[in-house]
C-alpha cells in the first residue's frame, strides 16, 4: 500500500482496555501521516477504501470477543485482499511467561483455523485490565459471567504503552511497506 492508502483499526471490546489499545495504535499509525480510522468491529459496514486492517480483541479465559469472529466471517472475502494484523488484550502479559504467551497465541490461532486464507502478517499481545467490578462483569456473556464470579481476579492495569507504539511501528511496515 502506498502512503495514500487508508488503514482501519477495528476492535471488539467487553471493557475499555481493547478500545484504549486500538486508539493508541490508531494514533501511532496516524502520527506517520497515514489515514487511519478506529472503529468498533460491529460498527464497520464495508472495508472498501481500506488498504490494510488492524483487528483487535480482548482475550478472557481463552475466548475471543464474539464480535471479532462475526467481523471476520462478514468480511472474509475482503480480508483475503488486504494485509491484516491482529492484536489481543489479555492478562497473559501480566505474567509474561512463554507458557502464557503460547496459550494466548493458540487462542488467536483458532480464529484463523476457521478462515485459513486470512492469515495475519503480525500478532501482538498487550496487557489489559483486570476488572472485578460488577458493572464490568455484567457486560460479559452469561457463561463467562458465571466463571468470572467464581474467580478472584485482582484489580489492575497491565498495558505497556511503549510496547503498543513499538508494535505499531513494526506492523506499519508489514501493512503499508516501509
Amino acid at each position: 500500500m502506498d502512503r495514500s492508502g487508508k488503514v482501519l483499526v477495528a476492535y471488539g471490546a467487553w471493557g475499555g482496555s481493547t478500545e484504549a489499545v486500538a486508539a493508541a495504535l490508531g494514533e501511532a499509525l496516524s502520527a506517520d501521516e497515514f489515514s487511519v480510522d478506529v472503529q468498533a468491529a460491529g460498527d464497520v459496514g464495508d472495508l472498501g477504501g481500506y488498504s490494510a486492517l488492524v483487528l483487535g480483541t480482548p482475550l478472557q479465559a481463552g475466548h475471543l470477543h464474539s464480535g471479532v469472529y462475526e467481523f471476520v466471517k462478514q468480511h472474509r472475502a475482503a480480508l483475503d485482499q488486504i494485509p491484516v494484523a491482529l492484536f489481543a488484550v489479555c492478562l497473559a502479559r501480566k505474567a509474561d511467561t512463554p507458557e502464557n504467551r503460547a496459550a494466548a497465541e493458540e487462542c488467536l490461532a483458532d480464529l484463523w483455523a476457521t478462515y485459513p486464507e486470512v492469515e495475519p502478517v503480525e500478532v501482538g499481545l498487550f496487557g489489559g485490565a483486570a476488572r472485578p467490578l460488577e458493572a464490568a462483569r455484567q457486560r460479559l456473556p452469561f457463561a463467562r459471567r458465571v466463571r468470572h464470579k467464581n474467580m478472584k481476579p485482582q484489580s489492575g492495569r497491565y498495558a505497556d504503552w511503549d510496547d503498543v507504539v513499538a508494535w505499531a511501528a513494526r506492523v506499519r511496515d508489514k501493512l503499508v511497506g516501509g
